[in-house]
């Protein structure tokens, strides 16, 4: 939300900015952006230099907005965007994700941000970038425009290892508190726990059993 403000109000080398705060659904697309009219609403300078609008948000001088979509296929065609933020990557369907992107190859420096938990489904556009951003960080594959950081809990930690909680959650104790992550530790399928609070990558959206319960009930 403040990166799409500063590009908005206060980026020098881009005269007519065009930020896209995006998501696969109109719910998701509202999180970061009604944090852009929080900002704007809050503060006495951002609320006298913006004009705030439902889905948009624009400067009372100058070019340029802060447009919120979601990714619905036959509405998204062209843009000519300079800062896309992509939230929640893993819900994405590939055709929309590439037109969005591709609405961006007009601007000679524009941004693109993709925010994301793990996901399940490993034919998706975001275990595809996942994997890009894997290669790249191994120095498997040189791409210096692409920047990917990811935190999540160490492979073959257990998912109860509040250690590893720690890893996977940067935000703890500021954002997030460890009494919340024990509780949903508690109540929360370990399928999904292991994927939106340890980062992790599972094999099914949802599993009834425990990880591992299946195969100790063998009996050779």
């Amino acid at each position: 939300a403040a990166l799409s403000l500063y590009h908005l109000l206060g980026d020098p080398d881009e005269p007519d900015p065009w930020v896209v705060v995006s998501a696969a659904s109109d719910k998701q697309a509202d999180i970061v952006f009604d944090a852009v009219r929080r900002m704007c609403e809050m503060s006495p300078r951002l609320s006298n230099e913006t004009l705030r609008y439902r889905w948009e948000i624009r400067p009372k001088d100058g070019k340029g907005k802060i447009e919120r979509v979601a990714a619905s296929a036959g509405k998204l065609d062209g843009k000519n965007i300079s800062m896309l933020i992509v939230d929640e990557l893993h819900e994405w369907l590939p055709e929309t994700w590439t037109v969005l992107t591709n609405g961006t190859v007009g601007r000679r420096r524009a941004q693109i941000v993709q925010i994301t938990t793990a996901g399940w489904d490993r034919e998706s556009v975001c275990y595809r970038e996942y994997l890009k951003g894997q290669a790249i960080n191994s120095g498997a594959v040189e791409n210096p425009t692409y920047l990917f950081t990811w935190y999540s809990a160490p492979e073959g930690a257990d998912y109860q290892d509040e250690a590893a909680w720690a890893i996977a959650n940067p935000s703890l104790g500021e954002l997030v508190t460890i009494e919340a992550l024990r509780d949903k530790a508690a109540n929360t399928p370990q399928s999904q726990f292991e994927r939106y609070f340890l980062n992790r990558w599972v094999d099914s959206e949802d599993f009834w059993l425990p990880h591992g319960a299946w195969e100790a009930c063998e009996d050779p």
